[in-house]
């Protein structure tokens, strides 16, 4: 795996990203957030806050669909009270995310760690807008039933996404140790 990180951060240093990293690091908005100590532990905090919410919110559902954790009587009633905190908190990320990768865009954009969880939280969207369809229509399908949980595919859903999460945030801290 090192390798192949190695080798990805080799390519990556190749590309015309290089220019554009360097371009954003000298633009005002990447020198302010860099020259004022307090931005960076405050868009981490957002950051960590952010994912701890919409992870939690997550799994929230997750735990109900594979049986683990009810405390709402049915799907829809866990999927109405989590799955909006899960979308404000995601947004939050985005935009603390985005923050992060202004305030030191070469150690950002040219790290392959970096990449990787881009698209583990890409992966995470579509999985997450495609569970939640199929939540929904499990949900209709079994309006009657007090304890509406899905089928297999839900909880293979509820599985992968979880992976997912745990999969982007492991990255997330690997990002910081990723040769550059």
């Amino acid at each position: 795996m090192g390798d192949l990180l190695f080798a990805l951060s080799e390519w990556l240093r190749s590309t015309a990203l290089v220019e554009g990293a360097l371009w954003l690091a000298d633009t005002p908005i990447s020198v302010f957030v860099r020259d004022h100590f307090y931005v960076i532990p405050v868009l981490q905090t957002i950051h960590i806050l952010s994912i701890a919410v919409a992870f939690g919110s997550a799994m929230m559902v997750n735990g109900h669909i594979l049986g683990i954790g009810r405390i709402y009587p049915t799907l829809d009633d866990a999927v109405r009270r989590f799955t909006p905190w899960m979308w404000i908190a995601l947004a939050l990320l985005i935009v603390s995310g985005l923050g992060l990768v202004i305030s030191d865009p070469p150690r950002e954009l040219l790290n392959a760690v970096f990449w990787m969880k881009i698209i583990l939280v890409v992966g995470i969207v579509l999985l997450s807008v495609g569970f939640q369809q199929a939540a929904g229509v499990a949900r209709r399908q079994k309006s009657g039933s007090a304890r509406s949980d899905g089928g297999a595919g839900l909880r293979a859903g509820a599985i992968g996404i979880s992976l997912l999460w745990c999969a982007t945030m492991i990255a997330g801290r690997w990002i910081y140790y990723a040769p550059v």
